[in-house]
Parts: C-alpha cells; structure tokens; sequence
C-alpha cells in the first residue's frame, strides 16, 4: 500500500499536486506488469471525530524505473489512467493492470500520480459556506500495488529470433506448417491461431513488431530525456556566453597592455595589466608568491613530465609569459567565445538514425570489437574522441591552478578596500572574474551531460543492432563459397550440408537438457511458492491465537509445520530439499538418505514417485544473502566472493563517472585483480616500483584511466589523490594508522566530494576479528599513544602496528 496525506488549510487554495512513492528492492527485478487498485475509504486507524477527511480518487499513474546511464534518474516505462466512480461510491474495485512493457532489470521503481477523478468536486465546494472557506481538513490519497515478476523470464530477443524464423517459414513455404498441432506452435511461440494447425502470418508480424517497439522505447526514452538534459546545459552556458559579451560591450575594448594569445586577452589579460600598472612592487610580488605556492602545492603528490609543467617566473611579465606558453603547449579553450564543439554534435544526434548511420556503427572495429568487426570507427566514435580533446583541452590542471590563484588575489584585492580603485571600476574586474568561472562550470556541467547523453545514443545503437542481429538466420554454404573471407560472427551463421545431421542431434540434446532444467526449476517455483502460502497461513493462526490469548497453541501450530519428517525434529539450520519437494536436515537426515540409496539417486522416505539426483539436491536457509557477498551484475570470469563483488562495485563506480583506488596488503592479490579486471574490460594503471609510480599517477589523474592499483604498504604515504572518490580495502588492515593514510590519500584537504570506502571482510573467518580490532583501535587512538602501547609491552611496528599476547591469543583462538 502506497498513500499520501496531506493537509488542507483553505479550500479556495487548493491545487491538487502530483504525488509520488520510490519503490526499493534488495536486489534488481524485471517486472512483467503492474496491479493496481485504488483506495477509496480512508483507513480505520486514521479516523477520527476531530479530523475531516477527503479521499482523492487517483485518475492518471505513471510507473517509472531508475536508469543508471542518466545517473539513476527516473524514466518513463507506462501510464495508465484508472476508472472513477461518483464521489461517494464506496466499492472495492477490480485491479487495473498495467502491462505491454519492457525494461531492463531495476531495483528502484516509481509510482506517480498525476491527476484525479473528483478534483473538481472539491472545486465546486469553494466558498458554499463560510464554514468551508477555512477550515481543518485533510486529503488522503492511497494506492494498492502489485508488482509482478514473471514466473520464467523469457528473454524478448530470443523470442524475436524464433518469431522471425517462424514468419520466414511461413512466407515461403506456407503449406509446411500445415498440420501441425496447435499445442506444438503455441508452445513455441505462444501465438493465438483462429483455426488449428495455421498460425496467421499477420499474428506472428504483429508480435515482431510489438517486441521491436517495446525494446527500442526504453532506450528512445532515455535518450531523449539525455537530450532534453543536454539543451538545457547548453541553454545554460549560452546565457553565460550572452553575460560575457554584454560586459565586454560596456566595458568597451580592453585596457589590458600585455600581448599574449586572443584567449587570454580577455578578463585574465586585463588581471596582468592591471597588476603591472597599478598594484605596488609589494603587490606584484605578492601575487606571484600567491602563485608559486599554489602550484608547488598542487604539484605536491602530482607527476608531470617536465616538459608539461609551468615554466618558470619571478615577475608579473614572466608569469605572463608562462601563462602564454601553457596555452600554446595545451590549445586551451579557457576564455573562448567559440561555442563550437563536438557538444553541438551530440545535441544534433537524432532518436531514430538513419540506415547508413546503423550500419556503420554495426560494422565499426570499436563499438563492434567483441563481435571482431573490421570496418572503420563509426560517428559515435569520433564523437567519443573529440568529446575527450574538447574535456581536455577545458580542464588543463595547471592553467586551472594558476587562474583560480588569480581569482583569489582580485577578490581578495577588492575585499580589502581597494575594490573603489578607479581602474577597477572601469575595468570590472571581480564582476568578470566571477562570471568566467561562473562559465566554466556551465562548461565542465554541460560535457558532463554531453558524455551522458553520447553515452545514451551508444545504447540506443546497440540496442537497435541487437534487434538486427536477432533477426538474423543460419543458412547453408554456396557451392564454391570461400568461407574465410567472411568475418567471424557471418562464419557462425554458415552450415556446411555434411554437418546437418550432426548439428541436429547437438540441437536436440541442448533441447532436452533445457527441458529437464525447465522442469526442476518449476518444480522449485512451485515448493517455494507453497512454502510462502503455508508460512503466511501459519502467521494468520498466530495472529488470530494471539489476540484470542492462545498464545500456546499457536506455538505448537508453528512446531508442527516446521519439523523435520524424519527426525520429527524442528528445523534450526540449513535444508536438504529433494526434487519432489519434501524437506530434511541437512545433517544427519539426508546423509541418512544418501547411505540407503544405490549412491547415485536418493528416494523420498515419503514414498513419493519422484527420485533426486545427488547433484539436484537444494539447500534451504533462513540466512539472509544480502550481506554483500551477492554480485549485482553479471560479470566475466569467476574470481571468488571477493573479487567478484569487488569487479561489480568497481564497474558501478566508472558507470557514475566517479575513480576509484584499490588497496591490498598483497601482491598475489593485485595480481588477481589485474587478471579480474582485465578480463572485464576495466581500464586500470598498478605502478610496479617506485621508479614507475609518476608515470602511473599521471595516467589515472588526467588520462582516461579510472581506476589505480596500490600495495597499500607502498601507497599509503604522501601522495594527493583527490581526482578518486571511492576508496576500496580488499583486506582489514591491523595497523589503523595505515588504513587512514590509504583513506586520507583521497579524503583530505582540495577534496570536494563525498568519499566512499568498501570494506571487503569474509564472514566467520579471521578476518571478522582483525577488523573488529581495528576498530577498536581507531576508536581509542591507540597507535597514537606511545605510553599505551608500553604499558601492554608492545615493541613491534610494521604492517601490523604492534601485537599484544592478549590480542594475538583473541585473534587465533
């Protein structure tokens, strides 16, 4: 149940509003359709003599579900726009469903209501009498929901791939379908035919189509709310753009005196001027020791080749000219009035591509690099890259560096009672000052968005070709046709005649196999479906014995049903569950099972007909399995509970935009994570000496590289890491004093984001105490206490901060 209430002050001001209700689940489900029914009665509990109450009858609802390529904004999936009935009708109406959608799976959705049947009614109420006028009243608004899974998941694509080979039978032998029985195709492609044995060609068109649609729409919707995203950024920074150029036309040419590049001839070109001409020698060399500092603090912890770093300067002209050889060396577009870029492209990009455009992306060597595609980079591509160049050229580090450094000094010169300078009036300086930030951050926001929309457009493409490629079918070889000059996904798509036979008794194994896999798992959804109605049974008994005070029988009611038949003993740990459905202790009572039977097939000792499989023997728990270890995406390889958790989150963190570094107290260890990552296509740097580390350091702050690699005995000291927002220990760490270094590497001063650490920690193991230890120590600042550490006659360093018997004896034993 999903309600809102709201309070009603006056009723000549009411406006009924939208509503909304975020729906979370502990892990990503795909929904088949949604139930609802809406509430027309207030609850019991909120009635009440001293509160009037009005129902809204809820009218148009929309469901949305969170998407992570728009950063987990809310897209649209269906509406709906349920029945009414008078104001004063009363009735339990029948649930309206809503369903033809598909999404891909979520665990976030969003119920909206939009308008309402009765709004009027309280319209027509305004001003009857003066006691409505104003008045203590509130609105209820209350909806049940039902959220459905499908019972088997069929995959929309391979449905589209049978219904497209079906048709093409269909079409050019028509009277090869004849005869056959109706169970047969309904089986296969679940189509309604109007006579038995001849499925209707327009049938099987009209549910090609429908998948099309429904499987395009999502990713059409998504790029279309990126695009409307992206607008407005632009719209945003072309008003900064229209505020820059108003202030230069009132402030006429610019009184700067110092030559340099036209960029910055601009505000940052009349900052020098101004400095040199009227500031004092104090001032000047102020200024340029403000600079210094800035940039030695920012090249603090920072790798640059020598030949990228500022040059040197000890006056006003030398950091002019510095200043002119960073432009040069980097093409920068601080202070440009071009407003052309490879953003006015992506904003261009359009939600239906054309043919030529599809079928370049569909043979492109990079977007299509998993299918060994050859054909030169696509559009999207080449959008890719001049987006990176543009981002590049935007956010030079050490222009960056230096112009914020002479930010500050005007606004702290202006500050300081010098803000009526003459020059300065005439000249605008803080004003314009502000305003080019105020412009770069439009600028920085809108490639942010840019790369979210471009990223939008890829999966709008890919999806396209998906559906392109289901629809593609197998054939026989040509006579004389040379294979091999074919690409590798066309080769798959060949049958040699001699291979017919055998590849039809392969198919027809797979076939089986998928059948009896079919059948255990509906076997299975139908235990668990049973269990869930007779544990919901059991607790109506007990709330009913409950409030009748027969606490006591409700007690032995839940025993019974909860007993082992073997044993006659109550389940307290894990069971054994045969294919049959029927529920034993793990331990002893199915190895019991196990030794009566021949060893390969386990009999029911209920005398069931079915036998179970050693291999097909389930185990139930009543442990919970969202205690982290449960990956949330499906990812390439298996590398263990850590590893592939770690993998997960790690490919969620660059999905964000976000960078990330990994600590672990082993190289065996990072050496895993290496392989891991590789093998899921996860860009990452890992320095492997000292002598290394700059190189390493300088590609994960400015190259595309997301994620770094640290021994955190090597990594933890002296380095500033502010680009990354995720910190992730892959092993408790005893020494606390380490473990805050690693995490202080990221959140430290210059940090302003939040900072995230993932802790990966094996439940029941060793590992449960060392953290537990370390925590502890944290929180009394141990390592700190030097007299602490004596009076436990602690001696020993290192990686483990010092050891006492008594911890060693808590950890080991």
């Amino acid at each position: 149940v999903v309600d809102w209430r709201m309070q009603l002050v006056a009723i000549n001001n009411f406006q009924p509003q939208e509503v909304w209700a975020k729906v979370e689940f502990d892990l990503a489900k795909k929904l088949k359709e949604v139930r609802l029914r809406p509430i027309r009665t207030v609850p019991k509990e909120l009635l009440s003599d001293s509160v009037q109450w009005h129902v809204l009858q809820p009218k148009l609802v929309t469901l949305q579900v969170s998407n992570t390529t728009i950063l987990g904004q809310f897209v649209d999936v269906a509406s709906y726009t349920l029945p009414g009935g008078s104001f004063t009708e009363s009735m339990d109406d029948e649930l309206v469903v809503i369903g033809d959608f598909l999404t891909k799976k979520s665990s976030t959705w969003r119920i909206i209501v939009k308008t309402y049947h009765n709004a009027a009614h309280m319209e027509s109420r305004k001003g009857i009498d003066n006691t409505d006028i104003f008045y203590s009243k509130f609105i209820y608004v209350g909806l049940k929901v039902f959220f459905m899974e499908p019972n088997i998941a069929m995959d929309s694509l391979q449905n589209l791939h049978i219904l497209h080979n079906l048709s093409s039978l269909s079409n050019e032998f028509p009277q090869s379908l004849e005869g056959r029985s109706q169970l047969t195709i309904n089986n296969i492609t679940n189509i309604n035919t109007s006579h038995p044995g001849y499925p209707e060609r327009k049938s099987i068109q009209a549910q090609i189509e429908r998948i099309e649609a429904l499987y395009n729409e999502q990713s059409v919707l998504i790029q279309r709310e990126s695009k409307r995203q992206l607008l407005e950024a632009k719209d945003l920074r072309e008003k900064c753009e229209a505020e820059v150029t108003l202030i230069k036309k009132r402030i006429g040419e610019s009184c700067g005196t110092i030559q340099g590049p036209k960029k910055l001839m601009g505000v940052w070109g009349d900052v020098l001027a101004f400095a040199r001409i009227h500031a004092t020698v104090h001032e000047r060399e102020s200024i340029c020791d403000h600079v210094r500092s800035d940039y030695s603090s920012f090249l603090a912890g920072t790798y640059l080749e020598k030949g990228l770093k500022l040059a040197q300067f000890e006056s006003i002209d030398g950091l002019n000219i510095a200043l002119n050889l960073r432009f040069q060396m980097v093409n920068d577009d601080f202070g440009s009035d071009d407003s052309s870029s490879p953003i006015d492209a992506v904003a261009g990009l359009s939600a239906n591509p054309n043919e030529g455009e599809l079928l370049e992306n569909s043979q492109c060597k990079k977007c299509r690099s998993e299918w060994h595609m050859r054909g030169p980079t696509c559009r999207l591509c080449r959008l890719e890259k001049d987006l990176r160049n543009y981002e590049s050229k935007l956010t030079d580090p050490v222009i960056s560096c230096v112009l914020a450094s002479l930010g500050r000094w005007v606004k702290d010169f202006s500050n300081n009672g010098r803000k009526n300078h003459p020059a300065m009036i005439s000249m605008k300086l803080p004003d314009r000052v502000e305003l080019f930030f105020k412009l770069q951050a439009a600028k920085k926001n809108e490639i942010k968005i840019a790369k979210l929309a471009w990223k939008a457009n890829l999966e709008l493409y890919s999806a396209i070709d998906e559906l392109n490629q289901c629809k593609q079918s197998m054939r026989l070889s040509y006579p004389g046709e040379d294979v091999m000059q074919l690409t590798e996904q066309e080769r798959q798509l060949i049958v040699e005649p001699i291979d017919i036979a055998v590849l039809t008794m392969d198919y027809e194994a797979k076939q089986a196999m998928a059948l009896s896999a079919l059948r255990q798992q509906k076997d299975t959804l139908r235990y668990l479906k049973n269990q869930s109605i007779e544990r919901r049974e059991q607790n109506m008994v007990m709330e009913k014995s409950q409030s009748n005070n027969e606490i006591a029988s409700g007690q032995e009611h839940d025993e019974e049903g909860q007993i082992c038949p073997l044993c006659l003993a109550t389940f307290d740990g894990e069971r054994a569950v045969l294919a049959c459905g029927h529920v034993f202790h793990y331990s002893p009572c199915l190895e019991s099972l196990i030794s009566r039977g021949s060893g390969h097939s386990i009999a029911c000792p209920l005398r069931c007909a079915i036998k179970t499989k050693r291999d097909d023997v389930m185990i139930a728990t009543d442990r919970r399995h969202d205690d982290g270890s449960r990956v949330m995406r499906d990812i390439s390889g298996s590398w263990g509970t850590k590893v592939d958790r770690l993998v997960s989150d790690v490919i969620d963190v660059i999905e964000r935009g976000e960078k990330g570094i990994i600590f672990s107290q082993w190289d065996d260890m990072l050496f895993i994570l290496e392989e891991a990552l590789t093998a899921n296509k996860v860009e990452y740097v890992r320095p492997k000496s000292m002598k290394k580390i700059g190189e390493a350091l300088s590609r994960f702050r400015f190259g595309r590289c997301p994620i770094l690699l640290l021994n955190v005995k090597n990594g933890a000291e002296g380095l500033t890491l502010v680009e990354a927002t995720n910190v992730f220990m892959m092993e408790p760490l005893l020494h606390c004093g380490l473990d805050l270094q690693a995490i202080n590497r990221i959140h430290r001063i210059g940090q302003t984001r939040k900072t995230h650490v993932y802790r990966y920690i094996v439940e029941d193991t060793i590992e449960m105490k060392i953290d537990k230890l370390r925590m502890e120590r944290q929180e009394n600042h141990f390592e700190d206490d030097v007299e602490e550490q004596a009076k436990h006659g602690m001696k020993a360093g290192g990686i483990d901060g010092g050891l006492s018997e008594a911890e060693l004896r808590d950890l080991l034993v």
